[in-house]
């Protein structure tokens, strides 16, 4: 039996990803959708997050070794048990192989 590629692996995660953003504009961040009734912010608030969030998004900040040095999590000397970031480093080097 072929060993398995990493992009393989992905495939499960990612199969459906195009069918969920949709619903999920249809019924979720929509116009008086479930997002506005249920989040605090109401009324289109969520739109004006998004806005403010995307002001700060660069193309480091999703690269994930960046971001967790970013945010100083990279240590495992001062912070030796965070498993986000031992976890996440490992799935980023499988993508990138």
């Amino acid at each position: 039996m072929l060993p398995l590629l990493p992009c393989q692996l992905l495939v499960a995660h990612v199969r459906f990803t195009i069918a969920i953003n949709t619903k999920a504009r249809e019924q979720l961040i929509c116009e008086f959708g479930l997002f506005d009734k249920a989040n605090a912010t109401g009324g289109g608030g969520h739109v004006q997050m998004v806005q403010k969030a995307m002001q700060e998004l660069t193309y480091t900040s999703l690269c994930f070794p960046e971001a967790i040095k970013a945010r100083g999590m990279d240590s495992t000397k001062d912070i030796p048990y965070y498993f986000y970031r031992d976890d996440g480093l490992l799935v980023w080097e499988a993508i990138r192989a």
